[in-house]
């Protein structure tokens, strides 16, 4: 049986439930539904969808089909006449069995799902979920994978700065990122960025973010109504906060690469939101949102096409547009970037699917709304990003510095012996 597209929506007294079946054999549709599951059957196409509140009586229901799109429009009543159904967007919950009243959805994903499928699926090693190696080695979502990376090598070394991580501990991790940093930063770049701005990029300074680029849309839908979900191992409250961070280093790498590209990225665009975003460059982990920011600020700075710091604010200003859409938004832009990177035209990117991205898909789903609400708070409550918080590049010494060497200049004074 095929999986229609179908999308949801709601009023006070119903939920609305559009299933688009243009073969389906009309006279043997069947529609039903009790407590919280819905059901609808009509050859070749099964639904079943588990919804987050509980739906009222049969008589009250209602259904229409429009043969020109072969679209069913269900109306199902509520029980209750005003509850709010939370996250109708996040399909592949809505085909899932719900957890029994009560049960944690910290946890894991039900066991009973498989793995995102791909002809490009990488295998992982046999570890356990535990395992002292996995604590010290990990890396990916929830650096829960181990020995992917052994199999790639030079082959990928334009792809990550640490391209062993299987080697290098968890603990580690950060200050080889910096080193590199540090190494990579071009203050000449960097201050004619800064005091000499190029017309490209006061252009780009004052483009508005495109409500595109976060709005949950049809194609997303028919993503996920086939896409095949993973069990997630359990994690820890801190550990739950950790991803969320990682989630937004690479959300806000995306985003600076999209308004860069006047939001139309380029065929090098893939690989710039892995080399920018630490979680993927560098498979680090962080224990504050403002840590994940400015690392992830940092990298800008260091190897992106304009090392300008009003625009890493005004990037800031475009993901905390994107974060008060809600988790809607965040899939929307998973997805954007999951479909991308498997169709990429540059070899091994899909790697980034495999150690985050299809994970993210499912997670973002299922992640405990506090837990998630908690973490996007901490980034409302950032109000701006200072250079002084980009320490280990000295952006205001080099600014005081380059400033008063111009004065010298302007004023007759300057001897470059003195630089």
């Amino acid at each position: 049986m095929l999986t229609p597209f179908f999308k949801l929506d709601q009023t006070e007294e119903y939920v609305i439930i559009d299933i688009r079946a243009p073969n389906a054999n009309l006279r043997d549709a069947e529609i039903d539904f009790c407590d919280k599951i819905f059901l609808f059957s009509a050859a070749p196409y099964f639904l079943r969808l588990y919804l987050p509140g509980y739906v009222g009586l049969f008589e009250k229901s209602s259904s229409d089909y429009d043969a020109d799109t072969g679209t069913f429009k269900i109306k199902v009543p509520k029980q209750n006449k005003g509850e709010h159904f939370k996250d109708l967007e996040m399909l592949s919950q809505l085909l899932k069995p719900q957890r029994p009243t009560g049960q944690s959805n910290v946890e894991e994903l039900e066991d009973e799902v498989e793995g995102v499928l791909t002809d490009q699926k990488v295998p992982e090693t046999e570890v356990a979920p535990n395992s002292e190696e996995i604590k010290k080695f990990g890396y990916g979502f929830g650096w829960s994978k181990l020995g992917i990376m052994k199999k790639f090598g030079e082959e990928v070394e334009d792809l990550f700065d640490i391209r062993n991580p299987d080697e290098i501990e968890m603990s580690e991790r950060d200050d080889v990122m910096v080193k590199h940093d540090e190494k990579a930063f071009n203050s000449e770049h960097y201050l004619a960025d800064l005091f000499d701005v190029p017309d490209e990029l006061e252009s780009i300074l004052k483009e508005l973010l495109p409500t595109s680029i976060y709005t949950f849309n049809d194609e997303d839908r028919l993503i996920l109504k086939d896409l095949k979900v993973i069990k997630l191992k359990s994690f820890t409250k801190e550990e739950h906060v950790s991803i969320l961070y990682s989630l937004i280093d690479i959300l806000y790498s995306y985003l600076m690469e999209l308004r860069i590209n006047s939001f139309e990225l380029n065929v090098q665009s893939d690989i710039m939101i892995g080399n920018v975003s630490p979680s993927i460059s560098n498979f680090v982990k962080f224990t504050s949102m403002k840590q994940a920011l400015t690392a992830t600020v940092r990298r800008v700075l260091c190897l992106s096409l304009y090392r300008n710091f009003e625009l890493c604010r005004r990037v800031l200003e475009d993901l905390v547009t994107v974060v008060k859409q809600g988790k809607s938004a965040l899939l929307h832009c998973l997805l954007t970037l999951r479909k991308r990177f498997y169709n990429s035209s540059q070899e091994f990117i899909y790697l980034f699917n495999q150690l985050f991205i299809d994970d993210y898909c499912i997670y973002i789903q299922v992640v405990d709304d506090k837990l998630f609400d908690d973490a996007m708070d901490e980034l409302l409550n950032i109000k701006t990003l200072q250079k002084a918080d980009i320490d280990e590049l000295d952006l205001d010494y080099i600014e005081t510095e380059a400033k008063m060497i111009m004065l010298k200049v302007e004023n007759g004074e300057y001897d470059s012996d003195d630089n």
